[in-house]
Formats: C-alpha cells, sequence, structure tokens
C-alpha cells in the first residue's frame, strides 16, 4: 500500500463537517460517558482467560444493542471490560455463543477481512475531538485487521500498526477476547483528555449475520465518530508529549526526509528524541528540545529501495527514555523509479518532435544531476536513434524526431543514470506511426 501523503493534520473543511453534523445529531444521540477506574495492579497475561484481579469486576458495558435486526430478533449477550496499565489500555469483551461449532472465520492474516467473520470490532478517538480514530477487529481465531482515518472522512489507512497483542479463549458457550492496546501507538490528544469510542460485534455463526453494539444512539454505520461514547479516565501516566502532525515523504526510492511536528503540553522544556528506519535496518536519529506549552517540527531522512518493498518503516518519538508514540507503516510496494509510459502508441511527424513522458520516481532529495539516457530500436535490435535528457523533476520527456522512414513496432530502452552510475533500467514495446498531417 502506498503511504498516503502530505501533512497529517485535520483540514479545516472536515473540521467545519465534523462539526455540523455533530450538531445535528445532538437531539437523537444517546452518549453515555463510561469511566476506567480500573487499574492492573499485577502483570496481566493475555490469554484470554481472565484470571487476573483487574477483570473479575463487573463489565464496563454490561449490554449491546442490536444493530439492524429484526425487533423480534434476539441475539446473544455481548460485555466489555476495560482496565489501565502505564503504557497501554487493557480490553476484554465476552461473547455469548450458542452455536460455537458454526463460528465463521476465513481471515488468516494480518489485515484480512476479520470483519466478516465472527469478530469485535474497537473504535478509539484517542484525541476526544470525533475526527481521527483507529479501528481494529480482531476475529474468534485472534487475526488482527487494524487501521487508522488520520481526519474526519478519511480513508481507512491499513498501512498503520496498532501494536496490539490479542488472544482468543474458545468455551463450550462463548469465546473470550483478551487484549493489550499500547498508547504509544495511538493518536493522541492533549493529557487527560477524553477519549470517545465504540465497540461492536459481528456474529455469522447461526442461520443469519447478526451485528450488535455498545451505542446507544442510532447510527447508520459502526465508524459514525459523531455518535461515539465517551471514555474518561484514560491519561497515560507521564505522557506530557503528543504528535500534532507527520509526514513520511516521498516513500519513493533515494533519501526520503519524514518531518513530524511535536507540542509539548507540560510547563517544562522536554528533550525529545525522533528514531526511524526500515525494520531491521540502522535507524537514524534526531534530537530536539521542545519549549513548554510549544510546538516544534523535527525532521528525520530515511532510505529507501526498490527491494525493500513489503518492509515497514518505524518511526519513534522519545522522551526521558520512554516511547511516547511510534508509528509503523508498512510498504507493501515501492513505486518503479522509471515509471510507465502515458501510452504506447505515439504519432510522428517530419515538422516536430514526438513527446514521450513518464515519471521519475525518485525521493526529492536524491533528485540531483538525474539523466535519461535512450535508445530506440527496430524489431532487428537495430538502433535507429537516441538521445539523452535531464530529469529535473517528477517527470521526464523524451522527444523523438521523425529520422527513419518505417512505421512498425519499436523497443524502447530507458536508463536512468546519476553521477556515472546506472540507477535503473526498463524496456518498453511500442509502435510508431507516420501522422496524417
Amino acid at each position: 500500500m502506498k503511504t498516503p501523503q502530505g501533512r497529517r493534520m485535520l483540514p479545516m473543511f472536515p473540521k467545519l463537517l465534523a462539526a455540523i453534523l455533530l450538531m445535528g445529531t445532538a437531539v437523537s444521540a444517546q452518549i453515555e460517558t463510561y469511566v476506567v477506574d480500573v487499574v492492573a495492579k499485577q502483570p496481566v497475561v493475555i490469554d484470554g482467560h481472565l484470571r487476573e484481579e483487574c477483570w473479575q469486576g463487573p463489565a464496563l458495558i454490561k449490554e449491546f444493542q442490536p444493530y439492524r435486526l429484526a425487533p423480534e430478533a434476539s441475539m446473544p449477550e455481548t460485555r466489555a471490560w476495560l482496565a489501565k496499565e502505564k503504557d497501554a489500555l487493557l480490553i476484554a469483551v465476552e461473547c455469548m455463543e450458542p452455536d460455537m461449532k458454526s463460528l465463521y472465520l476465513k481471515a488468516t492474516e494480518h489485515d484480512g477481512k476479520t470483519w466478516m467473520d465472527d469478530s469485535v470490532e474497537l473504535f478509539f478517538n484517542p484525541a476526544g475531538d470525533r475526527q481521527s480514530h483507529v479501528q481494529i477487529v480482531v476475529n474468534a481465531n485472534g487475526v488482527i485487521m487494524d487501521g487508522i482515518s488520520d481526519y474526519f472522512g478519511a480513508k481507512l489507512d491499513l498501512s498503520w500498526e496498532s501494536g496490539l497483542i490479542a488472544k482468543v479463549q474458545k468455551q463450550k458457550d462463548r469465546w473470550i477476547l483478551e487484549a493489550r492496546l499500547p498508547y504509544a501507538n495511538l493518536p493522541l490528544g492533549q493529557p487527560g483528555a477524553d477519549w470517545t469510542f465504540h465497540i461492536a460485534r459481528g456474529r455469522r455463526a447461526g442461520v443469519q449475520t447478526q451485528l450488535a453494539t455498545s451505542l446507544k444512539s442510532t447510527i447508520s454505520k459502526f465508524a459514525e465518530l459523531t455518535a461515539f461514547d465517551v471514555l474518561r479516565g484514560i491519561s497515560p501516566e507521564g505522557l506530557r508529549l503528543s504528535l500534532v502532525a507527520y509526514d513520511f515523504g516521498d516513500c519513493q526510492v533515494g533519501r526520503n526526509e519524514a518531518r513530524l511536528t511535536l507540542k509539548n503540553w507540560d510547563k517544562q522544556a522536554a528533550e525529545v528524541v525522533v528514531r526511524g528506519g526500515l525494520s531491521g535496518q540502522k535507524a537514524s536519529e534526531r534530537t530536539v528540545t521542545v519549549a513548554p506549552q510549544q510546538e516544534a517540527d523535527v525532521s528525520l531522512e530515511w532510505e529507501l529501495t526498490e527491494q525493500d518493498a513489503g518492509a515497514s518503516l518505524e518511526i519513534e518519538v522519545l522522551s526521558a527514555g520512554r516511547v511516547v508514540r511510534k508509528l509503523v507503516r508498512q510498504l507493501a510496494t515501492v513505486p518503479p523509479v522509471l515509471g510507465k509510459l502515458e501510452r504506447n502508441v505515439f504519432y510522428l511527424t517530419d515538422s516536430e518532435a514526438t513527446a514521450v513522458r513518464f515519471p521519475v520516481q525518485v525521493a526529492t532529495l536524491s533528485r540531483r544531476q538525474l539523466t535519461v539516457s535512450w535508445w530506440l530500436a527496430a524489431q532487428d535490435g537495430r538502433c535507429v536513434v537516441s538521445g539523452f535528457t535531464h530529469a529535473m523533476g517528477p517527470e521526464a520527456v523524451l522527444r523523438i524526431f521523425w529520422s527513419f522512414a518505417e512505421n512498425g513496432r519499436y523497443q524502447l530502452l530507458r536508463r536512468l543514470e546519476q553521477d556515472g552510475r546506472i540507477i535503473a533500467e526498463s524496456r518498453d514495446d511500442i509502435v510508431l506511426i507516420q501522422g496524417p498531417f
């Protein structure tokens, strides 16, 4: 998945739209406030058994509402508990199931379609602004899908990693999810601010699909942020720094530059270390001092090659030796350095050159003294014309003059060079036809 580019912060129009929608739903919404006051006083083993003391009290959410079900339809009971540790939120969900043998479980890979299985869906808006949110779906086999929506209406980005640890325990009449969600991976806002959230269940066992929601408000979809309930009492201990905006850079071959904006909410200056790079490779590191109650920008270079497709980019923000924010994005693909031709059939004329355009996908910091040499060969391998051009920006243009006689099929060889070194090559079959004018 190509990592979205641009500053990761809420544009003004989505903010205004969110406010209007929230005003419009205020009358009909029945927004509840839940307080997480259970603190795990002993290490919690994530195994689905819920043996620890923090799980022994009454459920925080004792009742889930049927969603899009006929009035006479009934759904097995669902309950949820939340507790907190210094660095993580603990979650447990008990799903009663009279037909355990019929659990529908098809997703087997991370970020697969777990929401189509018997599953629990977790939605959190840690900033409490009802604009950004994370969505995590865990099926009854413990397979996880997680994604982030950075602003109101933004598409869910599945390259984000929550760091959730989850285990499921199956019993004869229920399945139980237990999970730990680290704060450092979440888009936190001001310290002490209320979160908003939603927990939902998808039941596929039985005759028909059944859905349930922790919300009492009327909703049209699970990710309806304006109807999320309030979650109070989650104030990560000692975290006085938040990430306001971030941009991973071009995510193209070469030297990329990630940019982050940090906010120090404390009354004392904070020394912050930002380090990152591709997983398994040497990390870059920068140190910045963020003034009290001020913002500071920091940039970090990281290298990418075409062979790095499938790797993960990891950036950590540390303060006082503690990870306060961690960004993880999987780079499923790396754009080829020499992009595809805009087309493969071209007209040639005697009077002017024919322009052949294509992208040169090299990170901005590495886009220096790039030259594209090219050769046009006939079917028998003869080179009929050649040339070169400088790639000054994200697009290169070759200009072919009609200096040879025949229409037909040709092969175009493109070679990108920098400082006498070959960066990339590409061969394309094209058709050249003498124009009608």
